[in-house]
C-alpha cells in the first residue's frame, strides 16, 4: 500500500480522490491515530463533519481536506485536533477541544484530523511530528 504523504499530494481534492476511509499514522513515533477516518474532501461533508454523532470511537477520525479552522458548534463530545501541512507535518494540536468552541486560524494548514480525546496523548504525537496518509482498504 502506498502511502499519499508528500509526493502523492497535488490538490487538496488529490488527497482523498475516491478513498471513503484513510489511515493515519505518526511516522515520527510509529503509531496510528486513525485506523479508519472517514474523508470529508467536499463542502458538505466538511459541514456536517461530526454533526449528529453522540461520540467517536478509538481508532476512529474524520480528516476535513482542504481545511485552516474548525468549529465544534452543536457537537455533544469534546475532541482532539490535529493541523496538518501539505506534506502532513502537525502544525497545531488542539487536545480535548471542548463542544461549542473554535479553533485558531491557521494559513499554512492543508487539512484537519479530528479524533476521539485522549489519542494525541496516547500516540505521543506531537507538533513538528511527520504523518501518513493511506488508503484503508477494504474499509467501508
Amino acid at each position: 500500500m502506498k502511502s499519499m504523504h508528500r509526493a502523492a499530494l497535488g490538490k487538496p481534492s488529490h488527497i482523498m480522490t475516491g478513498q471513503p476511509y484513510v489511515i493515519v499514522q505518526n511516522e515520527s513515533k510509529g503509531t496510528v491515530l486513525a485506523g479508519k477516518a472517514r474523508v470529508a474532501s467536499t463542502c458538505l461533508r466538511r459541514a456536517i463533519g461530526l454533526l449528529g454523532r453522540s461520540g467517536i470511537d478509538s481508532g476512529e477520525g474524520l480528516i476535513l481536506v482542504p481545511c485552516r479552522s474548525i468549529h465544534t458548534f452543536f457537537m455533544r463530545f469534546p475532541i482532539d485536533v490535529v493541523f496538518m501541512d501539505k506534506e502532513f507535518r502537525v502544525l497545531l494540536l488542539e487536545e480535548n477541544m471542548q463542544p461549542f468552541r473554535v479553533s485558531p486560524y491557521l494559513p499554512g494548514a492543508y487539512c484537519v484530523l479530528e479524533i476521539p480525546t485522549g489519542t494525541i496523548t496516547d500516540t505521543a504525537t506531537a507538533e513538528g511530528d511527520m504523518l501518513s496518509v493511506t488508503p484503508c482498504t477494504p474499509c467501508r
